[in-house]
């Protein structure tokens, strides 16, 4: 790959969308209203491009692809639906928060009503600790990419792109990263449908027995088992994820459903599409030494167009992302806070304040994935207490007493660094002294026991409404 092609690209890309920002923000009218909070003001078109845009990172390169190779078909319908189905459901669950809390922008300020303020403080912090995580392991991805293709160092790749990110982040805040989004939800779809048609599909089709290998996935449960690990820790993470809150609060009432269920058959379609590049790569012998670049091995790319095209679209699913995400985490910090210049500052103090460590573990090359399960089982934790009062007709006073003996109970049975046996698992003498479904799947028990132990705690600790008279 030309490095000089990669340099280009990559500055072009970041230059077309600083200016786009730049332009949106002069056209923009009181644009300094707008920077922490954006209510009511987006259409369904707008509303498809920000949810989709900001679903797709730069993970999807990697993830779906790589997993495949894990989980097979399984791990590739588990991953579509994992990505598609917090999007459905914030189509109906954000329309019905919005409508009892029409002044609020988080679901996180339902909580607070509804389940207490400790409650609240901790499903606080498991959300800024996911999406932080989930920040680092965008700019660590596109940070490799670039060290790999045009051999820039870790850092200078990170440094890149954190402060092309940054810089209108600061700027705009969140109404610029929703008008963003336009120009990169457009990128992301016409490369998506090049890369798709450069997919050697003929090749693919011959070699992979599809029938065969999807009979062959679905019979073994441990495969399953991935898949629902999948559903279950991205559902429940992502139904918190203050992103998707700030898109609910921004598009008009009528366009909720709309946007929402539109977006999440465009991810559903591009996850299963890009897992299947995973399976394929291996079918017809295209396959490298590394799982996590099976796409590229099978896009076999050479072409300076096409690969001009890729990183530019590498930078689009980054700045789409990492741009919502740091909005998020700062929106956070000044949460059922009036909009007004101290507000204003404490929010950009927090997006550079952000940028310090990301940078740090971006450049160190970090693998977060640990790190993002742990911060998907503490939603797990969380979850019971949070659908019960949305959808429960009783009181949840303990709520945040569940979340912590969910969380303690979670992390007893999660797997230990680098997937070794978890800690339960060990004083029961390693996976070989337990039952052979459980010590083959720590991961997937660990999940699947955290979010039953949560809702049947929220069951047991709930009670009768008080009826004032």
């Amino acid at each position: 790959m030309s490095t000089m092609t990669v340099f280009m690209a990559l500055g072009t890309s970041i230059f077309l969308f600083l200016a786009f920002a730049f332009y949106s923000y002069k056209k923009a009218k009181n644009s300094d209203d707008t920077i922490v909070v954006y209510k009511n003001a987006i259409t369904s078109s707008l509303g498809v491009s920000t949810l989709t845009a900001s679903a797709l990172g730069v993970w999807i390169l990697f993830s779906p692809a790589s997993s495949a190779l894990w989980g097979g078909m399984a791990s590739v319908f588990g991953y579509a639906l994992a990505s598609t189905l917090p999007l459905v459901t914030l189509a109906f669950v954000g329309l019905k928060i919005r409508k009892y809390l029409p002044n609020a922008s988080s679901l996180i300020e339902y909580t607070e009503i509804k389940l207490g303020k400790s409650y609240k403080n901790l499903l606080l912090v498991s959300t800024v600790f996911y999406m932080f995580i989930f920040l680092c392991a965008e700019m660590t991805a596109v940070s490799k990419v670039l060290e790999s293709y045009a051999g820039l160092s870790l850092g200078t790749g990170a440094l890149i792109i954190l402060l092309a990110t940054a810089s209108y982040s600061l700027l705009g805040g969140l109404r610029l990263s929703i008008k963003t989004d336009i120009a990169q939800f457009i990128l992301i779809i016409v490369v998506l449908i090049l890369m798709f048609a450069a997919f050697p599909w003929k090749q693919s089709i011959e070699t992979l027995d599809f029938t065969k290998t999807f009979v062959s996935d679905f019979s073994d449960f441990n495969k399953i088992a991935f898949g629902l690990t999948l559903i279950i820790a991205v559902l429940c993470t992502e139904v918190f994820n203050h992103v998707s809150w700030q898109r609910v609060y921004a598009l008009k009432e009528n366009a909720i459903k709309k946007s929402f269920i539109i977006s999440a058959a465009i991810v559903f379609v591009v996850i299963f599409t890009l897992g299947l590049a995973g399976l394929y790569a291996k079918s017809t012998g295209l396959l490298g030494s590394d799982a996590n670049l099976a796409l590229f091995d099978l896009l076999q790319l050479s072409n300076p167009i096409m690969i001009f095209i890729l990183i530019a679209f590498v930078v689009s699913l980054v700045l789409s992302s990492s741009d919502s995400l740091l909005n998020a985490i700062a929106s956070l910090s000044v949460l059922n806070k009036k909009e007004n210049k101290n507000t204003i500052k404490i929010y950009r103090f927090v997006i550079i304040l952000t940028c310090f460590p990301v940078y740090y573990i971006a450049s160190k090359g970090y693998d977060v994935f640990y790190l993002f399960l742990l911060a998907d089982l503490l939603c797990c934790a969380l979850i019971g207490p949070a659908i019960f009062s949305i959808f429960g007709k009783r009181e949840y006073k303990n709520a945040f007493l569940i979340g912590i003996i969910s969380i303690i109970i979670g992390f007893i049975l999660f797997p230990g660094i680098n997937f070794t046996d978890g800690m339960l698992v060990s004083i029961l003498g390693g996976a070989s002294e337990v039952n052979a479904f459980w010590g083959t799947n720590q991961l997937f028990v660990s999940f699947a026991l955290t979010v039953f132990i949560s809702f049947v705690l929220t069951m047991i600790f709930s009670k009768e409404k008080e009826i004032i008279s």
